[in-house]
Protein backbone atom coordinates (compact mmCIF):
# COMPACT_ATOMS: atom_id res chain seq x y z
CA UNK A 1 0.00 0.00 0.00
CA UNK A 2 1.41 3.48 -0.82
CA UNK A 3 1.91 6.32 1.33
CA UNK A 4 0.36 9.12 1.20
CA UNK A 5 2.80 11.23 -0.79
CA UNK A 6 3.21 8.73 -3.40
CA UNK A 7 -0.85 8.38 -3.26
CA UNK A 8 -0.94 12.01 -4.41
CA UNK A 9 2.32 11.76 -7.43
CA UNK A 10 0.18 9.06 -8.65
CA UNK A 11 -3.12 10.45 -8.46
CA UNK A 12 -1.47 13.78 -10.71
CA UNK A 13 0.85 11.66 -13.09
CA UNK A 14 -2.84 9.58 -14.00
CA UNK A 15 -5.10 12.91 -13.31
CA UNK A 16 -7.49 11.20 -11.43
CA UNK A 17 -8.24 12.17 -7.73
CA UNK A 18 -6.88 10.02 -4.27
CA UNK A 19 -10.33 9.08 -3.93
CA UNK A 20 -10.35 7.68 -7.48
CA UNK A 21 -7.00 5.70 -7.12
CA UNK A 22 -8.43 4.08 -3.59
CA UNK A 23 -11.92 3.50 -5.03
CA UNK A 24 -12.87 -0.24 -4.93
CA UNK A 25 -14.89 -0.04 -8.06
CA UNK A 26 -12.46 0.48 -10.61
CA UNK A 27 -13.73 1.95 -13.75
CA UNK A 28 -10.01 2.00 -16.04
CA UNK A 29 -7.87 -0.32 -16.29
CA UNK A 30 -4.55 0.94 -17.14
CA UNK A 31 -4.11 -1.11 -20.31
CA UNK A 32 -3.50 2.15 -22.26
CA UNK A 33 -2.58 2.56 -25.84
CA UNK A 34 -1.32 5.99 -27.93
CA UNK A 35 -0.85 6.03 -31.31
CA UNK A 36 0.36 9.00 -33.04
CA UNK A 37 -1.48 10.72 -35.85
CA UNK A 38 -2.08 13.62 -37.93
CA UNK A 39 -5.91 14.60 -37.88
CA UNK A 40 -5.21 16.29 -41.40
CA UNK A 41 -4.94 12.51 -42.82
CA UNK A 42 -9.04 12.28 -42.12
CA UNK A 43 -12.26 14.04 -43.52
CA UNK A 44 -15.61 14.36 -42.46
CA UNK A 45 -17.82 12.58 -44.24
CA UNK A 46 -21.16 10.62 -43.61
CA UNK A 47 -22.43 10.82 -40.10
CA UNK A 48 -18.47 12.05 -38.81
CA UNK A 49 -19.10 15.88 -38.19
CA UNK A 50 -15.55 16.45 -38.30
CA UNK A 51 -11.94 14.86 -38.52
CA UNK A 52 -11.97 13.56 -34.81
CA UNK A 53 -14.94 11.58 -35.51
CA UNK A 54 -13.07 10.63 -38.87
CA UNK A 55 -10.31 9.60 -36.98
CA UNK A 56 -11.91 7.55 -34.22
CA UNK A 57 -14.59 5.85 -37.12
CA UNK A 58 -11.62 4.94 -39.62
CA UNK A 59 -9.66 3.53 -36.12
CA UNK A 60 -12.87 1.45 -34.77
CA UNK A 61 -14.88 1.32 -38.21
CA UNK A 62 -15.68 -2.58 -37.15
CA UNK A 63 -17.00 -1.33 -33.52
CA UNK A 64 -20.69 -2.52 -32.21
CA UNK A 65 -21.03 1.09 -31.42
CA UNK A 66 -19.18 4.00 -31.38
CA UNK A 67 -21.05 7.13 -29.08
CA UNK A 68 -18.99 10.72 -28.98
CA UNK A 69 -18.94 12.12 -25.79
CA UNK A 70 -19.34 15.53 -24.04
CA UNK A 71 -17.25 15.79 -21.18
CA UNK A 72 -17.74 17.99 -18.01
CA UNK A 73 -15.21 18.74 -14.79
CA UNK A 74 -16.54 17.21 -11.54
CA UNK A 75 -15.94 20.35 -9.35
CA UNK A 76 -15.46 20.41 -5.72
CA UNK A 77 -17.09 23.14 -3.41
CA UNK A 78 -14.33 25.35 -3.41
CA UNK A 79 -14.99 25.39 -7.60
CA UNK A 80 -18.28 25.41 -7.34
CA UNK A 81 -18.39 28.46 -5.14
CA UNK A 82 -15.55 30.02 -7.40
CA UNK A 83 -17.33 29.68 -10.63
CA UNK A 84 -20.95 30.88 -8.87
CA UNK A 85 -18.71 33.55 -7.98
CA UNK A 86 -16.94 34.92 -10.92
CA UNK A 87 -19.01 33.49 -13.81
CA UNK A 88 -21.24 30.39 -14.03
CA UNK A 89 -19.28 28.12 -16.76
CA UNK A 90 -15.70 29.86 -15.88
CA UNK A 91 -14.49 26.66 -14.42
CA UNK A 92 -16.06 24.06 -17.24
CA UNK A 93 -15.12 25.95 -20.10
CA UNK A 94 -11.00 26.69 -18.97
CA UNK A 95 -11.06 22.83 -18.33
CA UNK A 96 -12.15 22.37 -21.94
CA UNK A 97 -10.05 25.24 -23.24
CA UNK A 98 -6.88 23.31 -21.56
CA UNK A 99 -8.22 19.74 -23.39
CA UNK A 100 -9.89 19.97 -26.35
CA UNK A 101 -9.51 16.82 -27.31
CA UNK A 102 -13.09 14.40 -28.61
CA UNK A 103 -14.06 11.91 -26.50
CA UNK A 104 -15.42 8.70 -27.51
CA UNK A 105 -17.24 5.21 -26.08
CA UNK A 106 -16.58 2.35 -28.33
CA UNK A 107 -18.22 -1.01 -27.70
CA UNK A 108 -16.39 -3.48 -29.33
CA UNK A 109 -17.78 -6.96 -28.58
CA UNK A 110 -17.83 -7.36 -24.20
CA UNK A 111 -15.47 -4.47 -24.22
CA UNK A 112 -15.85 -1.29 -23.64
CA UNK A 113 -13.05 1.47 -24.88
CA UNK A 114 -12.70 5.29 -23.64
CA UNK A 115 -11.19 7.12 -26.38
CA UNK A 116 -9.53 10.34 -26.59
CA UNK A 117 -8.66 11.81 -30.11
CA UNK A 118 -6.90 14.91 -29.99
CA UNK A 119 -5.13 16.90 -33.21
CA UNK A 120 -1.76 14.18 -32.53
CA UNK A 121 -3.04 11.30 -30.86
CA UNK A 122 -5.83 8.80 -30.45
CA UNK A 123 -5.64 7.46 -27.15
CA UNK A 124 -7.40 4.24 -25.79
CA UNK A 125 -7.83 3.02 -22.72
CA UNK A 126 -10.27 -0.05 -21.80
CA UNK A 127 -13.08 0.67 -18.88
CA UNK A 128 -12.93 -2.25 -16.36
CA UNK A 129 -16.31 -1.96 -15.59
CA UNK A 130 -19.43 -1.79 -17.85
CA UNK A 131 -20.57 1.46 -17.68
CA UNK A 132 -24.40 2.97 -19.05
CA UNK A 133 -23.24 4.86 -21.97
CA UNK A 134 -26.18 7.75 -21.36
CA UNK A 135 -23.92 9.07 -18.73
CA UNK A 136 -20.83 7.74 -16.45
CA UNK A 137 -18.41 9.46 -14.86
CA UNK A 138 -14.50 8.31 -14.68
CA UNK A 139 -12.13 10.07 -12.31
CA UNK A 140 -12.95 13.61 -11.96
CA UNK A 141 -14.64 13.72 -15.32
CA UNK A 142 -18.29 12.78 -16.35
CA UNK A 143 -19.34 11.53 -19.45
CA UNK A 144 -22.74 11.95 -21.59
CA UNK A 145 -23.37 10.65 -24.93
CA UNK A 146 -24.15 13.39 -27.50
CA UNK A 147 -27.40 13.41 -29.69
CA UNK A 148 -25.38 11.62 -32.14
CA UNK A 149 -23.78 8.29 -33.04
CA UNK A 150 -21.17 7.01 -35.39
CA UNK A 151 -21.77 3.67 -35.60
Amino acid sequence: MPDVNNLKVMAQLLDVSVDYLLDEDEKLSFNETKEPINIDDYEKNGKCRDKRDAACYAKYKDADAIYPLLRSKKMNKAEWITDFLVQPGIIQGADYLNDMSAYYLVETGDKQLLVKVSDDFIITSEIANRVNPKKFELGKYIFKKAAYELI
